[in-house]
C-alpha cells in the first residue's frame, strides 16, 4: 500500500496481483516491488500485507517504509523505446527543473512531421511522450526513419527511431 506526505491517511493498493511468495520457511527471503507512477520531489509511505494459503491477512505497519522520491540533476532524454516500433513510441525525459518542452519529428528528407509537444510545461521529474506514427493532420505515416528533437531550456537533443508496418 502506499500514501503520499500530503494525504498520509489515504493508502492505496499499487500492486495489481500478489508478489509471489516463498511459503513457510525458516530461510531468509526477500521480496521486491517497483513502484512506476511516483513524481520526483514527493514523499511516499509504504506498507506490506501478507495473505496466507489460507487467505489470512497481516498488515505490517510497523514496518511502514518512508521514500522520497529524487528529483533528477540534469536534463536527460532517454532513446525512444520500442525502436523499431508499430504503432506507437515512447520518448521517456528527464528534467531537474520546471521546463518547456518541445518534441518535433521529421521524417528522412528532414520535412517536418509533427509537433508532438510545443512548448508544453513540465515539472520536474521524468515524463513521457508518446506518439502513435500520426503526422499533424492525424493521417498515419508510411514505414521510414524518423528523427526527433527534443529541446528543454537550453538543452537539445536529437534521435532516430524507425517505423516497421
Amino acid at each position: 500500500y502506499r500514501a503520499t506526505a500530503s494525504n498520509p491517511d489515504n493508502w492505496l493498493s499499487i500492486n495489481q496481483e500478489l508478489i509471489p511468495g516463498a511459503g513457510n520457511t525458516a530461510a531468509k527471503t526477500e521480496y521486491a516491488f517497483v513502484d512506476q507512477s511516483v513524481q520526483s520531489g514527493e514523499t511516499y509511505y509504504y506498507q506490506l500485507e501478507s495473505i496466507s494459503y489460507n487467505g489470512v491477512r497481516e498488515l505490517f505497519i510497523e514496518s511502514t517504509v518512508t521514500v522520497v522520491a529524487p528529483v533528477p540533476t540534469k536534463f536527460v532524454l532517454l532513446n525512444n523505446y520500442p525502436n523499431p516500433f508499430n504503432p506507437v513510441t515512447n520518448l521517456k525525459f528527464q528534467l531537474p527543473e520546471q521546463s518547456e518542452v518541445t518534441v518535433i519529428i521529421y521524417d528522412i528528407q528532414g520535412h517536418l512531421v509533427k509537433k508532438l509537444l510545443s512548448k508544453s510545461i513540465y515539472s520536474a521529474g521524468e515524463h513521457v511522450a508518446q506518439w502513435n506514427a500520426t503526422d499533424q493532420f492525424g493521417i498515419q505515416v508510411s514505414s521510414g526513419i524518423y528523427f526527433y528533437q527534443f529541446i528543454a531550456g537550453n538543452f537539445q537533443k536529437y534521435g532516430k527511431m524507425m517505423l516497421i508496418k
